[in-house]
């Protein structure tokens, strides 16, 4: 029923779209529902364990375009470190891998004196999402020591001993028979009584006795040296 001139003006209400975000196993991230062309405001970036943020596989816009987008997480491996103390033993080198990959564990330390027992912590099969520092357990090494005394002669004290590395034994006396006197143990020590102030491998040692020698001197009846011999204890002299 138009009966004059008419002007008709379009009215327009703005759409509004979507923005998803996948994170790939990361932690989640709400979408972001905007008018078209308003400004956009980027998410804080997702984690995830054991990975380090890439950025999203399609560069957030600035402002709203006018469709719905999905965007998804990129990720890389992170990298970490196993750092070994020895504890005093031999250096070990640390090892830093991507996470998730196989963990070789290295060649056992040394330490002298001493017996490796293992890391404490233990080391991981597969890189963990951390660095870690392992320490080196260690089990102090137990000798013994045994002292003999020959056939001409007795010990006083323990004769067979268990001493722990860089400790000291019991003092062991080597007791000489009648007409017999010390000269040395086996091993060229020639303190008696003996004691061991620092062991570092098992010991045997024997007592060394020498049988004992005398002067017979034949005098005149003035009292004149007539003649001299030396004598083995319980030999006759001449």
């Amino acid at each position: 029923n138009v009966t004059s001139n008419l002007t008709i003006t379009a009215k327009y209400s703005i759409n509004s779209y979507t923005i998803t975000f996948d994170s790939d196993g990361g932690s989640p991230v709400s979408s972001i529902i905007q008018d078209y062309g308003t400004a956009i405001t980027p998410p804080i970036a997702p984690v995830k364990e054991g990975y380090v943020f890439a950025g999203w596989d399609i560069s957030i816009p600035t402002t709203m375009p006018a469709n719905d987008m999905s965007l998804k997480a990129l990720w890389t491996a992170g990298q970490y470190t196993i750092t070994f103390n020895s504890n005093g033993g031999s250096p070990i080198q640390s090892i830093t891998q991507d996470y998730g990959t196989q963990v070789t564990a290295p060649t056992n330390p040394t330490k002298k004196g001493y017996t490796f027992t293992g890391w404490t912590p233990s080391i991981p099969n597969a890189m963990p999402a951390g660095n870690i520092t392992v320490t080196a357990q260690w089990q102090i090494n137990n000798y013994t020591l045994a002292y003999t005394a020959g056939e001409n002669g007795t010990l006083t004290g323990e004769a067979s001993q268990s001493v722990d590395y860089m400790s000291s034994g019991t003092a062991v006396t080597a007791v000489p028979s009648i007409g017999y006197h010390f000269v040395k143990w086996s091993d060229e020590s020639t303190s008696n009584p003996r004691i061991d102030a620092s062991v570092t491998a098992d010991l045997s040692v024997e007592a060394v006795f020498k049988i004992n020698t005398y002067t017979v001197t034949f005098k005149d009846w003035d009292g004149a040296v007539y003649a001299t011999q030396t004598v083995d204890y319980g030999t006759d002299a001449t």
